[in-house]
């Protein structure tokens, strides 16, 4: 499955409406969590949404003004190995 995340090129809200910038990120967020505790593994890309005919192709045609940021592919995947991570005692030191 694909999905596309859009924002409105309004730097003046965001300006004043800090808590409004980040909005698409932490619907992001919300999106990916979801996807994880179903199992699913996401995969981000914004290159095919450089080049102009393709970021007009695949614009919300309610809203003409939003800009497609990235584009998000979701599914299911084989299980990769895990992440290699140090032991927490040698990052912290418990007292």
């Amino acid at each position: 499955m694909s999905l596309g995340g859009s924002t409105t090129p309004d730097e003046k809200l965001a300006r004043l409406y800090p808590a409004v910038s980040r909005r698409p990120g932490r619907a992001l967020e919300r999106v990916l969590l979801q996807a994880t505790a179903a199992g699913l593994v996401g995969s981000m890309t914004t290159q095919p949404l450089e080049w102009p005919e393709l970021r007009w192709v695949v614009r919300d045609p309610v809203s003409a003004m939003a800009h497609v940021q990235m584009a998000l592919r979701l599914g299911y995947s084989p299980e990769g190995p895990a992440s290699p991570r140090r032991p927490v005692a040698d990052l912290l030191d418990f007292v």
